[in-house]
């Protein structure tokens, strides 16, 4: 069976839609940040995704120039998408390695909180890490006993493990 002719379409419409409308959102929201940045890297690495695949696919697939001047533009249109591809993977990296030192942050935050006092329940814990120092905003649920306490203990200071 044969895949319908409109599956590529759908492809990339599925693959490109969904990062442009949202990074258009951002825009029109006012929020012209990191955010909207991580958006369009993410138009950029789809794009050049599918532009390499297809290559790829075509070149498996046995079509090949005849004459020595297109052999010579598929070289380096070739070298061009995967110079793209892989100038997209400097920011991709980036940004995922700041994604996990945001992730072990939280995951660090939740643990004091547990670590000093086990009988309260985060409900949600926001970070922000900025030039190495870190925001926490805490919102938990204890009972009337147990909050009584949160005041008196005072602020918590975990020492820094470096």
């Amino acid at each position: 069976m044969t895949p319908p002719a409109a599956l590529p379409g759908v492809g990339i419409a599925v693959a490109l839609v969904p990062p442009l409308a949202a990074v258009g959102i951002t825009l029109e929201a006012g929020a012209a940040g990191s955010r909207s940045r991580q958006r369009c890297c993410c138009i950029v690495t789809n794009l050049a995704a599918i532009v390499f695949a297809g290559a790829v696919a075509l070149l498996l697939g046995g079509l090949t120039p005849d004459d020595p001047s297109s052999s010579r533009r598929l070289r380096v249109s070739f070298a061009i998408t995967v110079g793209a591809v892989l100038a997209v993977a400097v920011p991709l990296g980036y940004h995922s390695a700041e994604v996990i030192a945001d992730t072990r942050f939280e995951r660090a935050v939740a643990d004091a909180v547990r670590e000093w006092d086990d009988s309260i329940e985060v409900l949600e814990l926001t970070t922000d890490v900025d030039d190495g120092r870190g925001t926490v905003e805490l919102r938990v649920a204890a009972t009337r006993s147990e909050s009584a306490g949160l005041a008196t203990r005072g602020p918590h200071r975990r020492p820094s493990r470096r």
